[in-house]
């Protein structure tokens, strides 16, 4: 079971994905971009007991939402998953 900080963690950076899809004007399409970043968020609760599951998932997740039409450039969400699953 993840600990409360790292589900604090997971949260927040899910809850800023949410934002930069629904709140923001640059991240297309929504359909796309909304579960990615959830994913993207949600999946960094495992990063301590699964890390190397964690890089796939988050590795995964970028990649559907590029190849599913999201700019990678539209979106910090992906960096910054990318950067606490493999440097934490």
């Amino acid at each position: 079971m993840p600990s409360r900080r790292d589900l604090l963690i997971a949260a927040a950076v899910a809850a800023i994905g949410q934002y930069e899809v629904w709140l923001t004007s640059g991240v297309r399409p929504r359909a796309v971009a909304a579960p990615a970043e959830l994913v993207l968020g949600l999946g960094l609760a495992w990063r301590r007991s699964f890390p190397l599951a964690t890089v796939v998932l988050v590795a995964a997740a970028s990649t559907a939402e590029t190849l599913g039409g999201v700019p990678m450039i539209s979106s910090a969400v992906p960096l910054i998953a990318t950067v606490i699953a493999v440097y934490t």
